[in-house]
C-alpha cells in the first residue's frame, strides 16, 4: 500500500512539475528575444502590411530580406534620409536599387550612396488583396553586406523599433501559436479526420449492405457493435461513438484554419462559401456514418429478435 501511494504521490509531483515547467516556458519568452527555436520556436521579422517600412540606422551598402514565400514587388518604391531629425529627404533613385530574387523569395536593396543619417526604406507589395486584410508575409533571414544578422540583432540594434510596421515574431508566443499550429498543422489535421471519416463511411456502407442481403438470404442477424468480427467490432465502435465526434472536429478544425491562413480574402464571398462547405461536410459525413450504423443496428434488433 505504501509503494502504491509513493508512486501515487511521484505521478501528481511529475504532473505538476511538468505543468510549472510549460507555465514558466511561455512566461519566460516574453522576455527573451532571441533567434534559437528552441526558444519560443522559429523567429521571423513579420510585416502585416501592404508595404514595409524600414529605418534603418547602421550604414550599409547592400541589405537582402529572405522571405519564407514568394513576395512580389511593386511599383514607386522610395528612400528617405533624415539628419539630425530634421525634414526627410528622398533619395534620387539613381543612388539606390531595390529588386527582388529569381523566384521573389529575396528582395534585394543595394545603395550607390554613403549616408550619415537615418534611412527610411519605404518598399511596395504588389500581391496586395482589394479589400480584403492586408497579407501576412515573415521574413525569415537577413544579409547585410553579404554577412548575416540576426533577426533580434537587426530589429533591435539597426531599426528604430517605433518607426517600422516590421515585428519580431514568436511563433509559440501564444498570441501565435494559434496562427502557428494552424498553417503548419490545420490542413494536416483536417485531411486526417476527412480520410478517417470517408473511409469509416464506405466501410459501413459495404457492412450494410451485406447485412441487407444476408438477412433477407438467411432470416437471421450479422452481428454488430462488441458481438462483431475483429477487426469489425472496432470500426463500428468508431462509427457508433466517435463519429459525430470526428465530424464536428473536422468542421471546427477546417474553420479554424480557414481563418488563421494568412493568404485568405474576407472580402471574397466565394472563399467564405467555400470555407463553409468544407467544414460543414465532416459533420454530414460523420452523421451519415452514425445512421448508417444505426440502420445496422435496426436490421441486427429486427432479426436477432426473430430468431429467439
Amino acid at each position: 500500500m505504501e509503494d502504491k501511494k509513493k508512486n501515487a504521490w511521484g505521478k501528481k509531483l511529475s504532473l505538476l512539475l511538468a505543468i510549472i515547467f510549460v507555465f514558466l516556458y511561455f512566461i519566460i519568452i516574453q522576455f527573451i528575444d532571441i533567434d534559437n527555436a528552441l526558444v519560443g520556436g522559429p523567429k521571423y521579422l513579420m510585416v502585416e502590411d501592404n508595404h514595409i517600412e524600414l529605418p534603418i540606422i547602421k550604414n550599409f551598402s547592400s541589405l537582402d530580406l529572405f522571405f519564407t514565400e514568394p513576395v512580389l514587388l511593386g511599383m514607386n518604391h522610395k528612400i528617405y534620409i533624415q539628419k539630425n531629425g530634421k525634414g526627410k529627404k528622398v533619395l534620387d533613385d539613381s543612388k539606390y536599387k531595390i529588386s527582388s530574387s529569381t523566384g521573389n523569395k529575396v528582395i534585394k536593396i543595394k545603395l550607390f550612396y554613403n549616408f550619415d543619417s537615418t534611412l527610411f526604406i519605404d518598399i511596395n507589395f504588389a500581391d496586395v488583396i482589394r479589400g480584403g486584410f492586408p497579407k501576412k508575409r515573415y521574413i525569415k533571414n537577413i544579409e547585410l553586406d553579404t554577412r548575416e544578422v540576426s533577426l533580434s540583432k537587426f530589429y533591435n540594434n539597426y531599426i528604430e523599433t517605433d518607426k517600422t510596421n516590421l515585428s519580431y515574431y514568436k511563433s509559440l508566443d501564444p498570441r501565435n501559436i494559434s496562427g502557428f499550429f494552424a498553417e503548419n498543422y490545420g490542413i494536416w489535421i483536417f485531411m486526417t479526420d476527412l480520410l478517417v471519416l470517408i473511409s469509416i463511411f464506405t466501410i459501413q456502407l459495404f457492412l450494410l449492405f451485406v447485412t441487407i442481403i444476408y438477412s433477407i438470404i438467411k432470416q437471421s442477424s450479422v452481428n454488430i457493435g462488441n458481438d462483431a468480427i475483429f477487426p469489425i467490432k472496432y470500426i463500428d465502435i468508431m462509427a457508433r461513438d466517435f463519429a459525430v465526434i470526428l465530424g464536428f472536429f473536422g468542421t471546427v478544425t477546417s474553420v479554424w484554419t480557414a481563418l488563421e491562413i494568412s493568404e485568405f480574402d474576407y472580402s471574397n464571398f466565394f472563399q467564405i462559401l467555400g470555407m463553409v462547405k468544407i467544414g460543414v461536410f465532416t459533420t454530414v459525413l460523420g452523421l451519415g456514418v452514425r445512421i448508417t450504423y444505426g440502420i445496422r443496428e435496426f436490421f441486427y434488433s429486427e432479426f436477432s429478435g426473430s430468431n429467439q
